[in-house]
C-alpha cells in the first residue's frame, strides 16, 4: 500500500506540468494560410511561474522567475539536426538567487513546433531525481491552423519511481484553437493558442485527466503563456495544483 501511494504521489508530479517558442512567410494548412514559427538564436526572455491551486488561483508566495535564452540552432539530438537549443534558468521570487537550470530543445517545420524530452523536462521540474527510465523522444507541441487536432503522444513505458519499477501510460492530443495578439511589456506579439488534453495513468483505475493551454508567439518563437490546469487523480482521491507561466518581457529578439 505504501509503495502504491508513493507511485501515486510521484506520478502526480508528472502530469501537473506542464512543460517548456512571426516571420512574414506562411504555410498552407488545407486552404488556410498560416504564419511560420521562427526561433532566434540569442533571443532571451523573462518569465514568471506560479503553482495554481484547485480554484485556479496563483499561489503568489511560490512564484519564481525564469530566464530563457535560445543558445544555438545547429544541435543534433534524437535523430534530428538543426535543432534549437535553449536554457531555462530559474531564480527565486526576488529574481536574484539562482536555483537551477534546464535544457530545452525545439524543432520547427513552418507551422509546426516539436519539443524534445518533454516527459523528462516535466519530471525534472516537479520530481527531480525521483523518476528514471522515461523515454527520450520528440513530440509535437504546436501545429498552427490544425483545428482537427493531432496526436501528441500515446505510450506505455517502464520507469523507476523512487527505486521501484512501475509502468506508466500516457495519452495526449493537441488541437489548435486560434491566433491572438498579446501585448508584452511594449512588444506586440502574434500568438498561436493550442490545447492539449488527455490522461496519464499508473493503472487502468488510477489516472489523471490532463488539460494544458499553450500560447506560443510566432516571431520570436517563445511560449508566451502556459497553463496546466489543476487535476485530480481518479481512483485515488488526490488533488494536485497546476502551473501557470507567463512571459513578462522580451529581453533580446
Amino acid at each position: 500500500m505504501k509503495s502504491t501511494q508513493t507511485y501515486i504521489i510521484v506520478l502526480a508530479a508528472i502530469f501537473i506540468a506542464g512543460f517548456i517558442a512571426c516571420k512574414s512567410s506562411s504555410n498552407a494548412v488545407g486552404s488556410v494560410s498560416v504564419p511560420s514559427f521562427s526561433f532566434a538564436v540569442h533571443s532571451s526572455f523573462l518569465l514568471q511561474q506560479w503553482p495554481i491551486d484547485q480554484s485556479g488561483n496563483k499561489i503568489v508566495d511560490s512564484m519564481h522567475y525564469v530566464h530563457e535564452t535560445i543558445v544555438d540552432s545547429n544541435v543534433s539530438i534524437g535523430g534530428e539536426s538543426n535543432v534549437y537549443f535553449g536554457i531555462d534558468s530559474t531564480f527565486d521570487s526576488t529574481n536574484t538567487n539562482y536555483l537551477f537550470s534546464d535544457s530545452i530543445y525545439f524543432r520547427e517545420y513552418g507551422s509546426q513546433v516539436f519539443e524534445y524530452d518533454l516527459m523528462k523536462n516535466i519530471v525534472n521540474t516537479y520530481a527531480p531525481g525521483s523518476v528514471s527510465g522515461l523515454p527520450e523522444k520528440w513530440n509535437m507541441l504546436m501545429e498552427a491552423g490544425n483545428a482537427a487536432g493531432w496526436l501528441v503522444d500515446t505510450s506505455d513505458f517502464n520507469a523507476t519511481i523512487l527505486g521501484n519499477p512501475a509502468t506508466l501510460r500516457d495519452s495526449l492530443y493537441g488541437q489548435d484553437v486560434k491566433d491572438t495578439t498579446m501585448f508584452i511589456s511594449g512588444d506586440t506579439l502574434l500568438v498561436d493558442n493550442a490545447q492539449q488534453t488527455g490522461t496519464i495513468a499508473l493503472t487502468s483505475s488510477i489516472y489523471a485527466p490532463v488539460v494544458i493551454y499553450t500560447y506560443m508567439a510566432y516571431n520570436p518563437a517563445v511560449v508566451v503563456k502556459l497553463v496546466s490546469e489543476p487535476t485530480t487523480l481518479k481512483g485515488a482521491g488526490y488533488n494536485f495544483n497546476g502551473i501557470e507561466r507567463d512571459l513578462i518581457s522580451v529581453v533580446t529578439k
